[in-house]
């Protein structure tokens, strides 16, 4: 009797372990995807924010939550700076995103675009020309374009192995470079941004900007920052 007793107790011991377990599991999973759900609806909302130029509720949002929202895509693989359309919300998030902004920037959404591209692209050429020049990829234009001219031997291998990683990162999915992307939108200013295709461009492209000749001075200077960060770039 007593060893049943003993037997019956154990296998009571081991269902309450069984049981807690599966608790802790359940509590887990529940807790994960509570997460996720808050963290989802915190980047909707900054998207959302980020799109209506709502610096107060940017800026809030962001101290609300970390890097695990920040670095979220939409469907279309945009990140926040991909949705930026004005210098003052790129500036905000430049600030408070410091941490993470580099890679944000490199990143690639599934046109193949980065941020850098989609300004180029897409009438933003004003963040472009004031925040490219201090961005880390344009110190690296600047240290690779030095290193192939003034090296040899292992150091000019290297400074070759690097030309191409950024000649990689710079490129769209069609394999277009930065400045080949600015060049072709100088080219349809030229011609009246007409027979283009996706290149077309106007002036309703660009808030603050009324006339041809100002947009075709802004897409130059674009044109002409990159080529002389990075003469490689240019083909």
């Amino acid at each position: 009797m007593k060893r049943l007793f003993i037997i019956l107790l154990g296998i009571f011991l081991i269902n309450v372990c069984v049981q807690a377990q599966d608790n802790r599991f359940s509590y887990s999973v529940d807790k994960t995807n509570r997460q996720a759900a808050y963290e989802h609806t915190l980047f909707t909302q900054l998207q959302q924010s980020v799109k209506n130029k709502d610096i107060p509720a940017i800026k809030k949002l962001l101290k609300n939550s970390d890097s695990r929202v920040w670095t979220k895509k939409d469907s279309h693989g945009n990140n926040l700076f991909h949705l930026c359309t004005d210098e003052k919300t790129f500036s905000v998030l430049h600030m408070y995103l410091a941490s993470v902004r580099e890679e944000m920037l490199a990143e690639k959404n599934k046109a193949g675009e980065t941020p850098w591209m989609s300004y180029i692209m897409y009438g933003k050429e004003d963040i472009f020309l004031t925040y490219f020049p201090q961005s880390t990829l344009y110190a690296r234009l600047q240290q690779v374009t030095f290193d192939l001219q003034n090296s040899s031997g292992l150091h000019y291998k290297n400074a070759l192995t690097q030309r191409d990683a950024i000649v990689k990162e710079c490129s769209s999915a069609g394999g277009q470079t930065l400045w080949q992307r600015a060049d072709l939108m100088c080219k349809g200013l030229r011609a009246g941004a007409k027979g283009f295709g996706s290149y077309s461009y106007t002036t309703a492209n660009v808030a603050g900007l009324n006339n041809v000749a100002s947009v075709k001075n802004k897409m130059a200077q674009v044109r002409d920052l990159i080529k002389n960060a990075a003469p490689f770039l240019v083909k």
